[in-house]
């Protein structure tokens, strides 16, 4: 990640670590979640096997997920992944998030030109 999204995340409240989010510290493997198949009872299916969740940076205090996004890209191609975010983060603080933040950058500039908020409730099956 750029050094200035790096420290526009950091002044932000938000936790970045080497590209992956870790449970509290960099010594700490990444959020593991279960793959694509979710079920009503949220229990993986019997023999799946666990995903990597890799937002792009998180704050616990406020129960926030952020990641950011190329503007003109609908939220829907990215549904499955916010999906992997929430449960990981579910599995992790035993609770759901309170907002999904998506920051649009313009990709000829890197410049952030809008911020999305987004309900776990919104997005999940």
């Amino acid at each position: 990640m750029h050094e200035a999204a790096e420290a526009r995340l950091e002044a932000a409240g938000f936790r970045h670590i080497c590209g992956q989010l870790s449970a509290r510290s960099a010594q700490c493997p990444p959020w593991r979640c279960y793959g694509t198949a979710m079920v009503e009872d949220e229990l993986p299916p019997p023999g799946s096997g666990t995903q990597v969740a890799i937002p792009d940076a998180v704050s616990f205090k406020r129960g926030e997920i952020m990641n950011y996004k190329p503007v003109g890209r609908s939220i829907v191609r990215d549904r499955q992944e916010f999906i992997r975010f929430i449960h990981a983060y579910q599995i992790r603080e035993g609770r759901l998030p309170r907002r999904l933040l998506v920051s649009r950058y313009d990709p000829a500039t890197g410049a952030i030109v809008a911020q999305e908020t987004y309900t776990p409730e919104i997005l999940m099956p």
